[in-house]
């Protein structure tokens, strides 16, 4: 199923059709919708496909070279005249013979997972940078080198030794969906379980598809995660352990961050790990873009930073499967979700509703109608009053003399005065001459607040049915 991907479909389409040599690197999580978007854009197109994995390069030269002849064959590219008269045993064979084909018509190559034939092969990246070069730069050939290594793209993409990371001509990161764009897929869940059901997988399509709209929303929860044969019991260990050579190490970072963990020397203390070890293991983490790193947004240097799981699937797995794999393979799931599970939903969503509340600020509509253009946005911590209290700001949006400030609550009460006089005296510590107060609350205000901000056009109360609604 292809869907939500038309911006990046139309810039590789119109790519194509100028019959010249194009070369596109697509790069992001894995279940992310890589895959589903190249098939989607080879519809109806000549293409060959080639995955890379974990193993001997030669062997997997000999893979290639037999799926090359075997698409030769094809009738569908016979059908075209695509004949590749060539004797293929080797890269330069490959792309001789891609090279031959392109000349009577277009044809789309695509390289999966690439960056396991650029760490192995040597030969491999030597021969594509030369034909890149040398031939197929006067050929129709669309080349894809597609990975889910981001870490390993952005450092070549950063370094750019090689002619590919120089030459290419459409760079695609692809991201998970929005809040915004996954509940569109599920319209028969309420507000709240669609708000939940974001919060468990990410806004990732691959987890996205597996989602029964049929059953609850705790009985998808029990098939995908409480269950030794649910795929998402079963992904974040494929996941780690195919990462890091060291999973269990990483394993208790990212558990002590999704309990509450956030700074380096807290880390560092629940994982009885030294720092400098402890920010080895983070930043690795960060390249596979299961951690971000935060400032507040105020400071120009890192030393109070904190970090924090982004990947909301990793963040459901360490705070509830992790801790209760035992009682998982052992006693009953619904036992187990009503017991250790629902009860600590509310604080679970939290923090996705914060995610929830930004992607808000950015829908095209709401934007729109902002009171100054974001240049900038993220959170803001720090003490107060001679240092003697810690204060925090879950959103804040500058652009030169503006601020825009924003609590998110997400709990069963209606949200009173009290959190806005405490917002104002947060915003207080700031020079910003525009201030303006965003409330996002789960179930709504009190009479009094609504009243109060009524007249008052910088304090704007969105309840979550208004956010569902955009």
């Amino acid at each position: 199923m292809f869907i939500k991907r038309e911006k990046e479909l139309k810039k590789l389409n119109t790519l194509y059709y100028t019959q010249k040599f194009q070369l596109a690197i697509i790069y992001g999580k894995k279940q992310v919708g890589k895959t589903s978007l190249i098939k989607e854009f080879c519809k109806d197109k000549n293409a060959i496909y080639l995955t890379g994995k974990s193993a001997d390069p030669d062997v997997q030269l000999k893979h290639f070279c037999h799926e090359i002849e075997r698409r030769c064959n094809n009738s569908i590219l016979n059908n075209q005249n695509l004949e590749c008269s060539l004797s293929i045993n080797t890269w330069e064979d490959i792309f001789n013979c891609l090279y031959q084909l392109s000349q009577n018509a277009p044809i789309i190559f695509v390289i999966d997972e690439y960056h396991y034939l650029a760490e192995t092969g040597k030969n491999f990246f030597i021969q594509l940078n030369s034909f890149i070069k040398e031939k197929f730069l006067h050929g129709k050939i669309f080349l894809i080198l597609c990975s889910s290594s981001i870490g390993y793209v952005k450092d070549k993409l950063l370094n750019a030794e090689d002619y590919v990371y120089q030459r290419y001509n459409a760079l695609l990161q692809l991201h998970p969906f929005s809040y915004f764009e996954t509940i569109s897929l599920f319209p028969k869940f309420m507000p709240e379980e669609q708000a939940l059901l974001y919060g468990i997988t990410n806004g990732m399509p691959g987890y996205l598809s597996l989602i029964n709209p049929n059953l609850s929303i705790k009985d998808n929860i029990i098939n995908l995660y409480l269950n030794e044969n649910g795929v998402l019991y079963q992904e974040v260990l494929h996941l780690m352990d195919a990462a890091f050579r060291e999973p269990s190490t990483y394993n208790s970072i990212i558990e002590a961050i999704a309990f509450g963990a956030y700074k380096l020397n807290e880390i560092s203390h629940q994982t009885n790990m030294g720092s400098n070890k402890c920010a080895k293991y983070l930043r690795s983490l960060l390249a596979l873009e299961v951690v971000q790193k935060e400032t507040p947004i105020t400071e120009e240097n890192g030393k109070k930073s904190v970090y924090f799981i982004n990947d909301f699937v990793f963040l459901f797995w360490y705070r509830f499967v992790f801790p209760n794999i035992t009682s998982i393979i052992y006693e009953d799931a619904y036992t187990l979700y009503e017991q250790s599970i629902e009860p600590q939903l509310e604080g679970y969503m939290s923090h996705i509703f914060e995610t929830i509340c930004k992607d808000y600020l950015f829908e095209d509509n709401v934007f729109l109608r902002a009171p100054f253009s974001y240049a900038k946005i993220g959170r803001w911590w720090g003490s107060y009053s001679n240092k003697k209290k810690q204060g925090e700001i879950p959103i804040m949006a500058i652009h030169k003399e503006n601020v825009l400030l924003g609590i998110c609550n997400w709990d069963e009460q209606l949200t009173g005065i009290s959190t806005l006089q405490n917002l104002v005296m947060l915003g207080s510590l700031f020079s910003y001459p525009n201030q303006w107060f965003y409330l996002f609350s789960k179930k709504g205000f009190t009479k009094e607040l609504i009243q109060f901000a009524s007249n008052i056009h910088n304090i704007v109360l969105i309840p979550f049915d208004e956010i569902h609604l955009v």
